[in-house]
């Protein structure tokens, strides 16, 4: 299960950043449109990638908490046997 959710993250990772990239390129577009259809194109695509980046950090953040609750057992297990001998 911990292989296949670095899988996804990896995969969501790039997804994302991808979308960041066409959201970014879409925001510059819209502000060098020159007609109103093409604001209208532009904002609606804006829009779209705003939702798809909300998609996507909605589906890595189970995994990065997931991680993280990992992690720290292994840290508090490891810091209960270092301070067990003193």
């Amino acid at each position: 299960n911990a292989i296949h959710d670095m899988i996804r993250l990896v995969t969501l990772d790039t997804k994302l950043s991808g979308i960041l990239f066409d959201l970014a390129m879409h925001r510059k577009l819209y502000r060098l449109a020159k007609t109103e259809d093409d604001k209208l194109l532009y904002i609606n695509k804006v829009q779209d990638d705003n939702y798809k980046k909300k998609q996507v950090i909605n589906e890595i953040v189970p995994i990065i908490n997931n991680s993280r609750a990992i992690q720290a057992r292994k840290f508090k297990k490891t810091k209960e046997h270092i301070f067990s001998y003193l």
